[in-house]
């Protein structure tokens, strides 16, 4: 692990280890900071930008999530997880962002967005009462993935790498989701947790790597 990465490690996992948590499913992009948790600075132009536009972001979540159309809902061994698709796998949806034109619009504007190959997605994510999301790792190193708080609520967490973190409200949480993580949602009568999740390129990958990357990547290439 290179230790000028300036990101967030847990002080509790030693290099080793988190190269054992680190598994990416489908593409692994060597040479690449790698640390489980990061912190905003590398991001900070993004950031600022998903913060400022939170109050707008949330009142279009809570007008798509009335609507009850537009959701799917994702298997878990206890409680319900269900997302509501702005970006799937590099695809606009277009008729789920047009009921949520902001939030849309600050999705776009973030400098450092993944839309334009199968590992880019945007979505809100509902976890309910009662609910884990298991163990799993994400399909490539090559992008961090960023949680806009919306509605969070007690007793409610997610694990990377054997590090406990915690959402905000209206605050940013970034990690590397090709290391193991999961949710856990022990509260009973406290509601909804809702997130805005959204893939952002890794740092270290320069404009003609990404060019490359979305070819490759590209919703109309199979690879075999």
């Amino acid at each position: 692990m290179n230790s000028n990465c300036g990101v967030s490690k847990s002080p509790k996992l030693e290099e080793d280890e988190l190269q054992v948590q680190q598994l990416p499913s489908v593409f692994r992009m060597r040479g690449l900071c790698s640390s489980p948790l990061w912190k905003t600075e590398k991001f900070q132009s993004d950031m600022n930008k998903l913060v400022a536009n939170y109050e707008n972001i949330l009142k279009e979540f809570q007008v798509v999530y009335e609507s009850e159309t537009g959701w799917s809902k994702n298997e878990t061994p206890t409680g319900s997880w269900c997302i509501y698709p702005i970006i799937n796998q590099g695809d606009l949806v277009e008729e789920n962002a047009s009921m949520c034109p902001q939030t849309l619009e600050t999705i776009l504007s973030l400098k450092s967005l993944m839309n334009l190959n199968v590992f880019g997605n945007a979505t809100f994510s509902v976890v309910n009462p009662k609910t884990s999301i298991t163990d799993h790792y994400g399909p490539t190193n090559i992008r961090i993935r960023c949680h806009l708080g919306l509605i969070i609520p007690n007793k409610c967490n997610l694990r990377v790498a054997g590090e406990v973190v915690r959402w905000k409200k209206g605050d940013v949480l970034l990690f590397d989701d090709s290391y193991k993580h999961s949710v856990h949602y022990e509260g009973e009568g406290d509601g909804i947790r809702a997130i805005l999740m959204v893939d952002l390129w890794h740092p270290d990958i320069s404009d003609s790597e990404r060019n490359s990357i979305d070819y490759l990547f590209s919703q109309g290439n199979n690879i075999d």
